[in-house]
């Protein structure tokens, strides 16, 4: 006659039921455990092609930087109070109907992204001037010569457009 435990099932059942439960509960703990993440983050990495790894490491670390720096310090940076992780965040731009170097804007994007860039800039010019300078200068760094050049004729539209801007809304065509 065959052993049986307390539920009725055989006794050799009821050991396999029991092992299981125990191997199901520690591989749960090491899946929580920091092991396991920094194990998830080798495996994203090796996925990862090669040619994007030093851009998302510079991302992330810029990234993080940030954070710490307002949390650490407590400081308004750009208007910003604070930081939290966003968990639809994405990493990869999504090339839509366009090529890859002229975004394909609307109208009414442009001037919610103008308008954004420009009182944001002017907030942190008026703030903060030695942080927009230094952040400033630090980002025309990054460009090339080519972009630069691009940005000094920009910036001369951009100051013939506030003119022309300035004198429509003291023609009264626009409100002020």
């Amino acid at each position: 006659m065959t052993p049986t435990s307390e539920n009725g099932a055989p006794a050799s059942i009821e050991t396999v039921r029991t092992l299981l439960k125990a191997a199901s509960d520690i591989v749960a703990d090491l899946a929580r455990s920091p092991d396991a993440l920094a194990l998830r983050w080798r495996r994203i990495l090796e996925r990862m092609p090669g040619e994007d790894r030093e851009i998302v490491a510079g991302l992330l670390e810029r990234e993080v930087d940030l954070r710490l720096l307002i949390r650490e310090d407590e400081l308004r940076i750009m208007g910003v109070n604070g930081l939290r992780p966003n968990p639809a965040a994405r990493i990869y731009i999504r090339l839509l109907g366009c090529g890859p170097d002229v975004p394909d804007l609307t109208r009414d994007e442009i001037i919610r992204s103008v308008v954004r860039a420009a009182r944001v800039l002017a907030s942190v010019h008026t703030q903060r001037p030695d942080v927009f300078e230094r952040g400033t200068l630090d980002a025309f760094r990054v460009l090339s010569a080519d972009e630069r050049t691009a940005i000094r004729r920009m910036n001369s539209e951009i100051l013939a457009l506030l003119d022309r801007a300035d004198s429509e809304c003291a023609g009264g065509l626009f409100p002020t």
